[in-house]
């Protein structure tokens, strides 16, 4: 069986981030690689081992997501991306992703439709206001009926305790402050 390696991308075939490094080795299984990445800005390498080599393409478990939350919760959410990112998590987030001079409704929407999944942080802010994250919160969820059934695209994040809205209520969520919810986290944006 032929498994030479030709092509790299990430899930849904979508580049990688300019600057990324990868080392790349054989595999302990036959028609694998091991990678070692790091993004732009990280700090360490993050290691996949024996990543399936499928005619001619390696696909790094690299998603982008797209990171939904209320002005009030940008910190707690930017230290999270932060994180994310530190594990090889691409993610689009407003104030690190918007230019001066964009048309920043239209740049939100193409990246929910674009994102391979969408994490929506639910507080007592998000779930109260009325503004832009509602918006975004809907397009998010119109985007996932477009999606093949049972495919996981939006997950919800609770900060805080909060009346999650009935939209999200069948969809499982992870509370932040619960013990092992950032390796839950991690797990659904990869798998």
């Amino acid at each position: 069986m032929n498994k030479e390696l030709h092509t790299i991308r990430s899930v849904g075939g979508k580049d990688v981030p300019g600057g990324t490094l990868m080392w790349l080795r054989l595999g302990s299984l036959p028609g694998t690689a091991t990678v070692d990445l790091q993004l732009p800005g990280q700090k360490r390498n993050v290691r996949f081992e024996n990543l399936p080599i499928k005619d001619g393409v390696l696909t790094l478990p690299v998603p982008l997501v797209f990171l939904c939350h209320a002005t009030e919760d940008s910190e707690e959410v930017a230290a999270l991306s932060k994180r994310l990112w530190d594990d090889s998590v691409v993610t689009w987030l407003d104030k690190k992703d918007l230019l001066p001079g964009d048309f920043w409704e239209s740049e939100i929407e193409q990246a929910i439709e674009r994102a391979d999944r969408v994490i929506v942080f639910l507080s007592q802010h998000s779930v109260d206001k009325v503004g832009y994250v509602q918006r975004e919160m809907k397009h998010a969820l119109v985007q996932m009926q477009r999606r093949p059934a049972g495919a996981r695209y939006v997950i919800p994040v609770l900060l805080s305790e909060c009346d999650v809205p009935r939209e999200f209520a069948d969809i499982h969520w992870v509370k932040a402050w619960e013990e092992d919810w950032y390796a839950k986290l991690l797990r659904a944006l990869r798998e």
